[in-house]
C-alpha cells in the first residue's frame, strides 16, 4: 500500500476497501456537508492494516451548531 496527498485528502494506492472502509467513506461524505471533522483511534489503525477486536469510528467535530443536531 502506497500513501500520497493529493490536495487536502489522503490516498491509500493499492488497498482494498472492506465493508466497513466503504461504510465510513458513506457517513463521511454525510458528515462533510456539515462540519470539519477528524477520525481519530481505532478505524486510523485498521485503516493502515492492524488488526483490531472492534471496528469502532471515532470522529472529533471541530465545529457543529446545536439547530442542527435537534
Amino acid at each position: 500500500m502506497a500513501m500520497r496527498k493529493d490536495g487536502d485528502n489522503l490516498v491509500l494506492d493499492g488497498r482494498y476497501l472492506s465493508k466497513l472502509d466503504h461504510f465510513v467513506c458513506d457517513v463521511l461524505d454525510i458528515l462533510t456537508r456539515y462540519s470539519t471533522y477528524v477520525i481519530v483511534s481505532g478505524y486510523v489503525a485498521i485503516l493502515f492494516g492492524r488488526t483490531r477486536s472492534t471496528e469502532d469510528v471515532n470522529v472529533i467535530f471541530w465545529k457543529i451548531s446545536v439547530k442542527l443536531l435537534e
